[in-house]
């Protein structure tokens, strides 16, 4: 796993640069993120948002969850042009780093 990106920098997907700040601008705007969140680069092309609930949100059903997944995915593609997999979390289900921020884990082949 490589996380050596540095956490400013830009990231390409379907030719759109993305930079992390634009994504936590929008994850910290929603109601119901919590703090803490991942940015996976996996395939050519493949990033997966990894998103906490916030201690607060309260979901009754899968069909909730699913329309909040959702509400992330299309804000976040109205940010950065291109609409990333998002995968929702427990509270305290992420790891969290010691001193700065680790967003942005690289797991693509050179």
């Amino acid at each position: 796993m490589r996380q050596d990106a540095p956490q400013d920098s830009a990231h390409f997907r379907k030719g759109v640069n993305i930079f992390p700040q634009q994504i936590e601008r929008v994850l910290m705007g929603i109601k119901g993120v919590g703090r803490n969140y991942f940015i996976e680069l996996t395939a050519y092309d493949s990033m997966v948002v990894k998103v906490e609930l916030s201690k607060e949100m309260t979901v009754n059903s899968v069909q909730g969850l699913t329309n909040f997944r959702e509400h992330v995915q299309e804000r976040l593609k109205m940010e950065i042009l291109v609409k990333p997999k998002v995968e929702l979390h427990e509270p305290g289900a992420l790891p969290v780093s010691e001193g700065k921020a680790k967003r942005v884990i690289d797991n693509r082949k050179l």
